[in-house]
């Protein structure tokens, strides 16, 4: 098995108090407002519907969901899959924003402003680098039993959710219990960083090179 790794220094980074407030008023998000974060294509595969059905079981009430991504990257055309999405949170009214795309070289500032990232993949996805990014900012993840997840994401770091017919109750229930517990997120969040050392690129390098037989020069 060789693990991915992500570049650190991309991720691992301190924002201004002064950046973090404009960000906050772009996309409408109050002061006392947790913020969870998805990012990732939004296409099927990723949960995005069954993260936004879980909102309306949510009984927290002072959160914002930052939906990061698009079916296509940064071609304008959508998807129906968006375009359901994008009806979707219109119904939830205040409590999400869909950011549409977002240049790689600025997400990283958008982790920084969130609480919770939620990955709710519902496909066996082979590892992906969104969970690692959420390890490297320190983020508590509510994510699922999926792919290589739960080798990236694991216990104490993360939330890990069956993909069955609870998937929806779990989601809201594993968003209310972080939501209300600064505590346990503080915990995971710690745990998140800790793995991420891990998952650098230089150790994917001397990982690769090792199964290759290559003695590191």
């Amino acid at each position: 098995v060789l693990r991915n790794g992500i570049d650190q220094e991309k991720f691992n980074i301190c924002i201004s108090e002064v950046e973090k407030e404009e960000l906050q008023k772009k996309y409408n998000i109050q002061k006392n407002e947790k913020v969870l974060i998805f990012t990732g294509r939004v296409v099927p595969e990723k949960g995005v519907k069954e993260l936004l059905e879980s909102l309306k079981k949510v009984k927290s009430t002072n959160y914002k969901l930052l939906v990061v991504g698009s079916a296509l990257n940064d071609i304008k055309t959508k998807t129906q899959y968006q375009l359901d999405v994008e009806s979707i949170i219109k119904t939830l009214r205040d409590k999400v924003v869909f950011t549409g795309f977002v240049k790689y070289a600025d997400i990283a500032k958008l982790y920084k402003i969130a609480d919770v990232a939620v990955l709710p993949s519902i496909w066996d996805d082979p590892a992906p680098l969104t969970v690692i990014e959420s390890l490297a900012c320190g983020l508590p993840i509510i994510t699922t039993e999926s792919g290589g997840i739960p080798e990236y994401a694991m216990s104490g770091a993360a939330f890990l959710l069956k993909r069955d017919h609870n998937l929806i109750e779990n989601l809201a229930k594993s968003i209310d219990e972080l939501i209300g517990n600064e505590k346990k997120c503080k915990e995971m969040s710690e745990i998140s960083f800790e793995l991420s050392k891990k998952l650098t690129i230089d150790n994917y390098c001397d990982n690769f090179a090792k199964l290759l037989g290559c003695e590191k020069k």
